[in-house]
């Protein structure tokens, strides 16, 4: 498998979304990449058809859950330990020039009202837009950043690689000193100090280690009717807050269902509002997700999963949205899918490349050619 395809699919398993890059660059190849940046492996399977050589990048933000914190300079890494107190063990990427540190984004990060801020000549991209520690638009252009993930290649024919990678080292947020350093960002030129000049900007000699953020292994959910495949649809409205995706703080509502492996469903929702539909197995593990149907009018809102189980047992449906204020009734069915009526036959009926621009939000300006949304590098 493409090896940047094989990444850019491990990151959408871990719920980041995945925006399409230019080869060897950093420019998105599709247009309103911050609202069309995606987790589904069937869209992202369909960008590499069509670009195979493309980079990846990952949006950054309260929608993939992650902040990126970046040091290009000796003295951006000098300033990072003397901030942190010790080398944050998060996970760690190398690009063509310095490292690249992930974080858990969460909102009471001060002082991010721009998607890119610097401190102490260290770069916080944090992405979307917050003021305060609320999101109040994710939706304009100049307030969205992604950063190219490992394996892209830089335009030298350096590779972007793991030195800590996220299966080893567990995301976490960001220490309490460091938040209250970040307080003062804009005015902070050196030794964690508003200026340059002494003052409190308190910052444990030897810091206590962080606490790692792990997802709980059996949280208590706001639960639904339960679905059988060929049973009625049910019902439901999201509410509350999903332990799982505690950093969206998003409405949900989770759905029990019983799969057999090897037996292929289709798991449908059905709404007036932008949908986003969840399937986790026995363990908690997200198997699979979707955004939209894709078509027109009320297809374009509703989700819907194609999923094949590797093993029997227990799985749980997410109905969530899109967004945060997308919630509103909805209706869950499971059903055996006809032959050609997969995911990916529907992409290929729909091969057409103006019909596939209008549904996912492609802008065709020349042959090879899309238009992107302004990006922040």
């Amino acid at each position: 498998m493409n090896q940047i395809l094989e990444g850019a699919l491990d990151y959408a398993a871990r719920g980041w979304r995945v925006v399409p890059l230019k080869a060897r660059a950093k420019r998105p190849l599709i247009s309103n990449w911050n609202l069309r940046a995606s987790a589904d492996p069937k869209i992202i399977q369909e960008w590499f058809r069509r670009w195979p050589t493309c980079n990846v990048g990952v949006l950054l933000g309260p929608d993939s859950g992650i902040i990126d914190v970046e040091c290009d300079s000796k003295k951006a890494e000098y300033n990072l330990l003397d901030l942190f107190g010790s080398t944050p063990q998060v996970p760690t990427f190398k690009a063509n020039r310095g490292k690249h540190r992930l974080f858990l984004w969460t909102d009471n990060i001060p002082h991010a009202t721009t998607s890119v801020f610097n401190c102490q000549d260290i770069e916080f991209r944090v992405g979307g837009y917050i003021s305060q520690g609320i999101v109040v638009d994710n939706n304009h252009s100049d307030k969205a950043a992604q950063s190219v993930f490992p394996p892209s290649i830089h335009a030298t024919g350096a590779v972007y690689a793991w030195s800590k990678h996220p299966n080893e080292f567990p995301l976490m947020e960001l220490p309490e000193y460091v938040l209250n350093a970040l307080a003062n960002s804009r005015a902070f030129i050196g030794n964690g100090s508003p200026n340059g000049q002494p003052g409190p900007a308190p910052k444990p000699t030897v810091p206590t280690a962080p606490t790692v953020t792990t997802a709980p292994t059996a949280p208590t959910v706001p639960t639904g009717s339960p679905v059988s495949i060929g049973g009625s649809a049910v019902q439901g409205t999201p509410s509350n807050t999903d332990p799982l995706y505690s950093v969206r703080k998003k409405p949900y509502k989770a759905h029990r269902c019983v799969l057999k492996a090897g037996v292929q469903v289709q798991i449908d929702m059905n709404a007036t509002w932008d949908t986003y539909l969840l399937l986790e197995d026995p363990t908690g593990k997200v198997v699979a997700q979707n955004d939209d149907k894709g078509g027109q009018g009320p297809e374009r809102l509703s989700s819907r999963i194609t999923f094949t189980p590797a093993t029997p047992g227990n799985y749980t449906i997410i109905a969530s949205g899109y967004r945060i204020e997308d919630v509103g009734p909805y209706t869950i069915s499971i059903s055996t899918p006809p032959a050609g009526n997969s995911a990916l036959d529907v992409l290929n009926r729909m091969a057409g490349r103006e019909v596939y621009g209008r549904d996912y939000g492609f802008e065709p300006v020349g042959d090879d050619e899309y238009l992107p949304l302004r990006a922040e590098y």
